[in-house]
């Protein structure tokens, strides 16, 4: 290799972006995740349960509809007109349960215990504290991710059943 070769194959190589490093190694993105997901836990908690005419789920996606992937914010607003054109002829259809609590009657509030990083997200184990007892599993696990415009999540994984995501598309196939 000539000298102009080898100039021109390091100028090449030093012009590559480096692989970026695992973003579960990064202490202060894992510590900013914990941190946004409980400061959403702290929010949402209270709406849940409020007494309100409007679901909580529905009230969280118009009020920070940009802390939501675009993909669920879709998923849940058609599960949201699903939902009130069943219930104005008495139906029900569409989700029976807080999507983002795994629950239908909510703790008193919801703490995130851990975060770690699976499958390109962040995991954030959300425990419920009902009665002044933190419950031993996970209540769900929400999945975020940083963004160019800041934290989102992507999905909400309930235990040994399910996430978010596919639940509505078995509810609702015609949207997928």
């Amino acid at each position: 290799m000539n000298a102009v070769t080898r100039t021109l194959l390091l100028a090449l190589l030093a012009a590559l972006p480096l692989a970026a490093a695992n973003p579960g190694d990064d202490a202060a993105q894992k510590a900013e995740a914990l941190r946004v997901a409980q400061q959403f836990y702290d929010w949402y908690t209270p709406i849940a349960l409020a007494e309100t005419k409007q679901p909580a789920c529905e009230i969280a996606v118009a009020k920070k509809e940009s802390m939501f992937s675009p993909q669920l914010v879709k998923a849940l607003r058609e599960d949201f007109d699903v939902r009130k054109k069943a219930w104005a002829k008495g139906d029900a259809d569409g989700l029976d349960f807080d999507p983002f609590l795994s629950s239908q009657d909510p703790c008193e509030h919801y703490v995130v215990t851990g975060v770690t990083w699976k499958g390109g997200t962040w995991r954030a184990e959300v425990h419920g504290i009902c009665a002044g007892k933190r419950e031993p599993k996970p209540s769900v696990i929400a999945a975020l991710t940083r963004t160019a415009t800041g934290w989102q999540f992507v999905n909400f994984y309930y235990p040994g059943v399910s996430d978010l995501l596919k639940t509505l598309k078995l509810l609702h196939p015609e949207h997928h």
